[in-house]
């Protein structure tokens, strides 16, 4: 039983949700999420093109950031709707 009581409580400090929390709220933070995984794509996107020359930095970034951010991102989507 106390592992479920500590994952719950880990659940709710990681994503702040209690109780009384509205759906509302919850959708609102999970399309923050997706918004903050668009703008790091962006980010890192930018990066890449400005540095060019590194053609193993590049793929390494397009790697994190198909196999991680846009994976995040699309959740995250998911979960708001």
């Amino acid at each position: 039983l106390d592992v479920f009581v500590t994952f719950g409580d880990m659940v709710t400090g990681a994503f702040g949700i209690k109780a009384e929390t509205k759906k509302s709220d919850i959708g609102q933070y999970f399309i923050d999420i997706e918004r903050t995984m668009t703008s790091v794509k962006n980010k890192l996107n930018t990066v890449v093109a400005e540095n060019s020359s590194y053609p193993k930095v590049k793929e390494v970034v397009n790697q994190f950031i198909t196999g991680t951010l846009d994976k995040i991102a699309e959740g995250a989507k998911i979960t708001a709707s």
